[in-house]
């Protein structure tokens, strides 16, 4: 299956007025953004129309915050042939009520795209699985490898990981070849016992064949004993030529019994000449079967192979970090030997001066391991002043996201004002969708859902406005501390 194009109204975090996603002329991409941005809603938004099932719990949890319907459209090709399947659902009307599906299938005609669609989802569902030769669960153990659910093919029990494997590699073909050649073998041999029934028959015939020979010869004695004394037995004239006649007509059967037995080896000949060639190719079935086992054993050869593959490629990347680590300290330890090289040398030329200067070692030897002392307190207080940095950057990405999700709240709860007001308003409205009067009762059911739909919203933004607040007060205390830190840390070098 190749995406071709993906479009989507109200799913997930994805509303009105987003641009089709066009697939063509992409071979290998890559999803980058933060949290939230939408990236697995798109691969959501795939497996929901493909199959009707995602990451949420139900369908109507995959439906945009505030918004009572959503829609997906997935223009695919299988081979040269392209689809399109259009997958819709709204929410209850009613509370406790069911959301209503809608799903459409369609193939491309060239010129424009015609309904395959059945006559129920369900019906629809299994023909889409069918021209994907490819079920939801066998996606997610093969091709794509949900989010903590890397092992998922591991853990099935051996039955369900075969029937992805036959799946995956198609060898449900070998098991309808070995049907259909059987059902060929039934056939052939019920239509072989037909042929022979019949030959038998001839053949029974056939035997019978000098009794007829003997009657002929008799009746033609006879009517040549006739002929002689015709004049004498007139009166058994009638008898004779009907006798005569009676044999001709055992004569033609007799002729239309070998034409037919004639017939009738011809097709014995034509028939067994098929269950040859039948046989022959229920063998090469036979032989491809045989194989069966060389190509399981290979794929798993392959999967032990991939895995291996990828542990060599985690210890090749650990390596290579190990030999950066390593030609860094390498060059630290160039950098300290020729420091140390030039003390000593400072060092050697002094050490006449200290000779005579014996008195003042011990306070050299204080002062270096004061020294000492001070660089590692610096060392320390580096990395102290670092990490502050790091949970700096975090909180101001954490900050970043609250600001934007109090943005999207405070938009929310305006909208619902804006819809209470206009039903405030409106003593009188119609419903949106069939367009018949709502009353009073439906006019205070509405504001009632938009009202609990506001508090909720509320609820949801004074939470976040208290940890965007408590955020903020930890940024502000961590930057605060940062300056003093630098400033003891340039303190500790100068002096």
């Amino acid at each position: 299956m190749i995406p071709i194009k993906l479009k989507m109204r109200n799913f997930m975090c994805y509303r009105d007025n987003v641009p089709p996603l066009h697939f063509e002329g992409i071979h290998l991409a890559c999803l980058s953004g933060d949290n939230g941005n939408g990236k697995s809603a798109l691969i959501d938004a795939l497996t929901w129309a493909l199959w009707g099932q995602a990451r949420a719990k139900s369908d109507d949890d995959l439906i945009s915050l505030g918004q009572s319907e959503m829609e997906v459209e997935l223009d695919f090709a299988v081979g040269q042939q392209s689809y399109r399947i259009i997958r819709k659902r709204s929410k209850p009307k009613r509370r406790g009520g069911s959301g209503q599906t809608i799903l459409e299938f369609q193939i491309d005609t060239g010129d424009s795209f015609r309904s395959i669609t059945g006559n129920s989802v369900a019906q629809t569902q299994q023909r889409i699985t069918d021209t994907l030769h490819m079920d939801y669960q066998t996606f997610i153990n093969s091709a794509f490898l949900r989010q903590g659910h890397a092992d998922e093919f591991t853990n099935q029990p051996p039955v369900r990981r075969k029937e992805v494997l036959i799946n995956v590699l198609d060898l449900s073909l070998y098991d309808d070849l070995e049907d259909r050649a059987k059902e060929i073998g039934r056939q052939q041999e019920t239509e072989k016992d037909q042929q022979e029934n019949a030959v038998r028959g001839i053949i029974n015939e056939l035997a019978q064949k000098p009794s007829y020979n003997t009657q002929l010869e008799q009746a033609q004695d006879g009517l040549s004993h006739i002929e002689r004394s015709i004049n004498e037995k007139e009166a058994r004239l009638n008898e004779l030529q009907e006798a005569k006649a009676s044999m001709g007509k055992k004569q033609a059967q007799l002729e239309q019994v070998e034409v037919h037995l004639s017939s009738t080896k011809k097709d014995l000949e034509l028939w067994n000449e098929q269950i040859s060639q039948h046989h022959s190719k229920i063998n090469e079935y036979e032989k491809l079967m045989a194989q069966r086992p060389a190509i399981e054993d290979g794929y798993t050869r392959f999967v032990e192979t991939r895995k291996f593959t990828q542990e060599q490629d985690g210890r090749l990347r650990k390596l290579a970090g190990l030999n950066e680590r390593k030609h860094h300290l390498e060059m630290a330890i160039s950098t300290a030997s020729q420091e140390l090289l030039k003390e000593r040398t400072l060092t050697q030329s002094k050490i006449k001066d200290l000779q005579a200067r014996t008195q003042q070692l011990l306070e050299l030897k204080n002062r270096l391991n004061h020294a000492q002392a001070q660089l590692r307190t610096l060392a320390k207080q580096g990395e102290s002043l670092q990490g502050k940095k790091r949970v700096v950057q975090e909180l101001q990405t954490q900050l970043n996201h609250l600001e934007a999700n109090q943005t999207r709240l405070e938009r929310e709860i305006s909208e619902l004002g804006e819809k209470l007001d206009l039903l405030s308003t409106q003593p009188e409205a119609n419903c949106p969708l069939c367009e018949t009067e709502l009353g009073f009762e439906g006019l205070k059911l509405i504001k009632s859902k938009y009202t609990t739909d506001r508090q909720v919203t509320s609820d949801s933004l004074k939470v976040n406005q208290a940890e965007l607040a408590q955020k903020k007060t930890g940024l502000n205390s961590i930057e605060s501390e940062i300056p003093q830190l630098e400033a003891r840390l340039n303190q500790t070098r100068t002096s």
